[in-house]
């Protein structure tokens, strides 16, 4: 039996209450690398190109914003190892802080949170023929070390930093 693994099914942007919208907003497009699509005095959309990605909706509720929605990490999804090493090497050069890293047989990834709490993983995909498939087709991860060092050293200087083109959701 042969199984496809390409899905043509992508999410659309991920929308998050946010108490700083400001704060937000400089987060996602310096520390992430996305661009402002529209954006009105209570509301943000950013992504890259014409494809958006994160909508942020300013909130004036009082208990954390994560807390209401039940949000464990949302998965940016990069073209190329290349474009997570461009990534990576710009959120290490600007010493904020990662949550984690890993390799997980099918992709490679690295975790942060936004400025609220929020888990953001950032990640590439490995070409199909380096995944784990059993007969029945199902694939199998695992959580290993991220080779790091190797990836942090394919990173490009990319100024102004922006995501690649072809990331998605």
């Amino acid at each position: 039996m042969v199984y496809a693994y390409n899905s043509k099914i992508y999410l659309a942007e991920a929308v998050l209450n946010v108490k700083d919208l400001a704060g937000q907003v400089a987060f996602y497009t310096q520390i992430i690398g996305l661009e402002i699509q529209t954006q009105t005095e209570r509301e943000v959309i950013l992504g890259v190109g014409n494809k958006p990605l994160v909508h942020l909706i300013q909130t004036n509720r009082e208990e954390a914003v994560k807390s209401s929605y039940g949000l464990y990490h949302m998965a940016i999804l990069l073209p190329s190892r290349e474009d997570l090493a461009d990534v990576f090497k710009h959120i290490a050069k600007l010493d904020y802080p990662f949550v984690g890293a890993a390799d997980h047989g099918y992709s490679e990834a690295i975790y942060l949170e936004d400025l609220e709490g929020n888990g953001i993983e950032l990640y590439r995909d490995k070409p199909v023929a380096e995944w784990d498939i059993r007969e029945d087709g199902r694939i199998v991860g695992v959580t290993e070390e991220l080779s790091a060092q190797e990836i942090y050293e394919m990173g490009r200087k990319v100024e102004p930093f922006v995501l690649a083109k072809d990331t998605r959701m």
